[in-house]
């Protein structure tokens, strides 16, 4: 017997029927969206509204907006950056020091070499010029210890510090070091002068040089009795030493002038001796002696400096031809504490120029000449091998001076001054002044007017006039006997020739503008003409026959006045200062 199996009927699996007929649901329904959008389309179409011309006439609009419109970029809170203004420091470039930074990127283990090159050099500053005379000590010469003479003084600075630094920045890294060089040796000048023509414009000034260490070395060799003690302190003096003619000091030594000079050699940052110790001034006048020595001895023999090496015999040397300075400290055996290391700012630069005439007005300029550091020197150690050809160079020419006249051999000293009284207002005030001959042949002064008033308009221009020493001057004539007879013991004034009056030519030409002062103070009635204290300070105005104007004070006269009666012509007088 067969037995028949019945087959089993499968079940629906939905997963099973998305995995076969998925992408056709996904076919069909992209179809069912492309058929809205299109139908969507042509369902939804109108025709453009605007034309061309309607474009035209927004634009125009949108201009004629923007035209008129007067709100700035600032009303609508709108930042402008100002290019025109960024665009004007491209001319100027990068300012690196505001990108320095204080830290050392790999600094070099020993400092970098490089070649010697040539160093800035620094002109003369500040020149002044001014005038002066005086009676010198000379060499006894048939019977004459003394003579005058007049000169104009040139002093100047020498920015000595600013030139080490310049130096110390030039070398102190240099290939070939050489310490004993590479600091600024000044071995002379050449001085110019111009004369002042009247209505001359300064552009068209002619310069000539002058004979500087011609007239010095004449003057120490022949004339002069020695030199005057040096009153700078010297460590504001450069050092020296002779290397041949035309070599000479920054500042030259002073001549024996019979009445010590003072604040008129130097300049106003450059103090005198008497600012400092007795122990250093004696110092300083030993080394100024070696100095005068050292000229006096060589003097125009030999050759030229600019023939020879400034560092010795051999131009490839180390070894400076220089002097040193004078150590300022104190010795062992003094009693002086050493004194602090002092910052040297300038050297003083001085002349006394003794070729110049009276009445003339002259203008001074001057042109350094150091040693070269790099004379000598071997390619290696140099930029350039013409560097190290000249021994010496030049810096450029100073500034002029100011203008400076010579005084003829006359001028005035007010004595007093005497106003009007109080009960004639209306008259001309008069004063006391000396006119003072100062005779170029043997350097003596002679007053003239020591009882003469003068008034507004006075010219001081008196031909053979009576003239006495100023060691007479207010000194009381000795009374005749009765019966006029002369005394039996005659006074000094009677038996020293030097002493009597003499005539002489006082050619001032001052003539006296105003008189102001001399009022007496208080209710005083009776006040002395020379009691100033008593007195409003006495001036005159004074006009020479340049144009020039000055006032004399009465103060400031009468101190020369005074210094003339203690010295005068009196060769045994304790207070001449003889060198």
């Amino acid at each position: 017997m067969k037995t028949t199996k019945s087959k089993k009927k499968k079940s629906f699996d939905i997963k099973q029927f998305f995995i076969q007929h998925g992408e056709k649901f996904v076919v069909g329904l992209l179809v069912l969206i492309a058929i809205f959008f299109i139908y969507l389309g042509i369902t939804s179409y109108q025709s453009l509204a605007w034309q061309p011309a309607d474009l035209d006439n927004s634009a125009q609009s949108s201009r004629n907006f923007i035209d008129t419109n007067s709100r700035t970029a600032s009303d609508e809170k709108i930042g402008v950056f100002q290019y025109d203004k960024y665009a004007e420091w491209i001319k100027f470039g990068i300012k690196l020091e505001l990108y320095a930074t204080p830290s050392v990127w790999l600094p070099l283990l020993f400092p970098e070499r490089i070649k010697r090159d040539k160093v800035p050099l620094l002109p003369v500053e500040n020149l002044i010029a001014s005038a002066g005379l005086g009676a010198i000590s000379i060499k006894p010469t048939g019977g004459k210890t003394q003579i005058g003479e007049r000169w104009a003084i040139v002093t100047g600075l020498i920015p000595i510090r600013k030139q080490r630094e310049f130096y110390v920045r030039a070398y102190a890294a240099s290939v070939r070091p050489a310490p004993e060089r590479d600091t600024p040796f000044y071995v002379s000048y050449e001085l110019e002068r111009a004369e002042i023509i009247p209505d001359q414009d300064d552009k068209n000034l002619k310069w000539e040089k002058i004979e500087a260490f011609k007239e010095l070395n004449k003057r120490l060799t022949t004339t002069w009795n020695g030199v005057a003690n040096e009153p700078v302190d010297p460590d504001f003096l450069a050092p020296y030493t002779y290397l041949g003619p035309e070599s000479l000091p920054m500042a030259c030594p002073l001549p024996p002038k019979v009445k010590p000079f003072g604040k008129e050699v130097t300049q106003n940052n450059i103090p005198l001796l008497s600012e400092t110790t007795a122990e250093w001034q004696k110092k300083s006048q030993e080394y100024n002696q070696n100095l005068q020595k050292e000229l006096e001895q060589k003097g125009e023999s030999g050759v030229s400096f600019k023939e020879r090496s400034p560092w010795g015999n051999r131009g490839d040397t180390n070894q400076p031809f220089m002097q040193p300075k004078p150590n300022r400290t104190s010795s062992p055996d003094s009693n002086l504490p050493p004194e602090e290391e002092r910052v040297i700012e300038n050297f003083l630069l001085r002349y006394l120029d003794y070729t110049v005439v009276p009445g003339k007005t002259y203008r001074y300029r001057v042109k350094l000449t150091l040693a070269n550091p790099n004379y000598g020197m071997s390619e290696g150690d140099v930029v350039s091998i013409d560097i190290t050809k000249e021994a010496y160079l030049d810096t450029d020419v100073s500034n002029a001076s100011n203008k400076v006249t010579i005084p003829p051999d006359s001028r005035i000293l007010a004595r007093s001054v005497l106003p009007p009284s109080r009960t004639s207002p209306w008259l001309e005030p008069s004063a006391n002044v000396l006119g003072v001959y100062f005779d170029l042949a043997d350097g003596s002064e002679w007053v003239w007017g020591a009882n003469e008033k003068v008034y507004r308009g006075s010219t001081i221009n008196i031909k053979d006039a009576v003239t006495q020493n100023p060691l007479m001057l207010d000194k009381a004539e000795t009374r005749p006997r009765p019966g006029g007879a002369r005394p039996t013991n005659p006074t000094t004034a009677q038996s020293d020739p030097k002493l009597q009056p003499q005539r002489k030519d006082v050619i001032t030409n001052a003539c006296i503008i105003d008189i102001t002062g001399g009022v007496v103070l208080g209710n005083a009635t009776t006040v002395p003409t020379d009691a100033p204290t008593t007195r409003t300070p006495g001036k005159i105005l004074v006009v020479n026959n340049m144009g020039e104007l000055s006032i004399h004070d009465i103060g400031e006269d009468n101190n020369e006045i005074e210094s003339m009666k203690s010295i005068g012509t009196d060769t045994n007088n304790p207070l001449r200062r003889m060198f």
